[in-house]
């Protein structure tokens, strides 16, 4: 089962002008290309969209050759080229490790970028796994000591995709109690029904702590 773990996120930085623009633009390509596999049915719709997504990603490549500092726009890139990743654009997964990666060279704090970043990561290969970790865990030191959902979500498949399904399981329980109407039924039935195959006795769910800060997490992540 292909599992994806999908951040929500947004600068709270103004707004100029010409960004309404390019977010209706990325905003049109979510529904086709924001989760995996696409949702491309024809070779004709490929081409549409493909046309549609290097006009926005050539718009955003000119702001920011304009305004290189820029975080939101680099954001916005980073953003749409994750999209682009999942339809196998070339060097997609590339441009939007690097625009993340750039944001957070400016300022380690943004936890919108450290999330995405760790969400590729984690929807990308499994060896890049214990890296997700270590930003979602990173990610929980600005809500710290309330729990992140995406970071604490995040974490869940960290731990599945490196094969520590007893502590996936444990923190499905956790998404279970602290998000009850979020669907994290699924993936604590899921990581269950795991250990049942492999004979593991179930962890007990009893005592359950949120996945805390570390700080370092994310200078090491990178």
């Amino acid at each position: 089962m292909n599992f994806r773990v999908i951040v929500t996120a947004m600068f709270l930085l103004s707004t100029p002008a010409w960004s309404s623009s390019i977010d209706e633009q990325i905003q049109s390509l979510s529904p086709v290309i924001g989760g995996y596999p696409p949702a491309i049915e024809t070779k004709e719709q490929l081409a549409t969209v493909v046309a549609s997504y290097e006009k926005v990603k050539s718009e955003l490549d000119s702001l920011i050759a304009k305004n290189p500092n820029d975080l939101a726009l680099l954001f916005k890139r980073g953003s749409l080229q994750q999209m682009g990743h999942n339809m196998d654009y070339k060097k997609a997964w590339n441009g939007a490790e690097n625009d993340f990666v750039a944001i957070l060279n400016k300022d380690p704090a943004q936890v919108q970028a450290i999330l995405a970043l760790a969400t590729l990561y984690i929807n990308s290969n499994i060896e890049l796994a214990p890296k997700a970790e270590l930003l979602f865990r990173a990610a929980q030191c600005y809500s710290d000591p309330t729990p992140n959902e995406s970071a604490q979500s995040g974490l869940f498949f960290a731990y599945y995709y490196q094969g520590n399904i007893a502590l996936a399981y444990r923190q499905a329980a956790l998404l279970k109690k602290l998000w009850p109407n979020n669907g994290y039924e699924e993936l604590f039935n899921m990581s269950g029904d795991v250990l049942n195959r492999r004979n593991e006795s179930l962890p007990d769910t009893s005592t359950l702590v949120a996945a805390s800060c570390d700080k370092s997490a994310d200078s090491i992540a990178l």
